[in-house]
């Protein structure tokens, strides 16, 4: 029945409304018979170009809204995991807690040492730290301090063979415990996923 009302819709007619042009090709691609209808229906394929490219953009707005919005929350869970595992960790050593981040562990593989440390611990100038894992291996870095105040420090070179060698994956919860003059010794919990 329905594929009688198709087949008498006359698509030459240039009077049909936007709306009865719209119904009509929804129908015919409904039932296969849409093949070439948007030139016949005066629907200019520029325009059609845009709504896609729109649609796309629409797409990527919701994702990367969705996105940002996982990652404030990412955030938020790290700060807090951080916070009770320093809480639970007694230990006679100073130490710091990092959850890694993607920076800490690809990209530009550098680690930020916490400020209160290393004003409290470490020179006014570029020096190397030893790392130690639970194993007793061990690995140098350089600790290099930002240029202006000297106060903020950050693990780099070396640092990435540390995170590749002892296979230190986002989320995972290290802790840094000072034990000895610029020797640490490195705690890893991996994230449960």
């Amino acid at each position: 029945m329905c594929r009688n009302k198709v087949d008498k819709v006359d698509l030459s007619n240039k009077k049909l409304s936007k709306i009865g042009q719209g119904a009509a090709l929804s129908i015919l691609k409904k039932y296969g018979r849409a093949s070439n209808t948007s030139k016949k229906m005066g629907i200019c394929p520029k325009s059609k170009a845009v709504h896609k490219k729109l649609a796309l953009r629409r797409k990527h707005r919701v994702e990367k809204d969705q996105s940002s919005q996982a990652n404030a929350g990412v955030r938020k869970l790290c700060a807090l995991n951080e916070q009770r595992v320093a809480e639970a960790f007694g230990s006679p050593f100073p130490n710091f807690v990092k959850v890694m981040k993607n920076f800490n562990i690809s990209g530009s593989y550098t680690l930020k040492i916490p400020n209160w440390f290393s004003v409290a611990h470490l020179p006014g100038c570029k020096t190397e730290v030893t790392l130690r894992n639970s194993r007793g291996e061990c690995w140098t870095v350089n600790s290099v301090p930002d240029a202006k105040l000297r106060k903020n420090y950050t693990f780099c070179g070396g640092w990435n063979t540390f995170v590749r060698d002892n296979d230190i994956n986002i989320g995972d919860t290290c802790i840094f415990e000072l034990v000895s003059h610029y020797v640490m010794q490195v705690h890893k919990w991996e994230c449960e996923t």
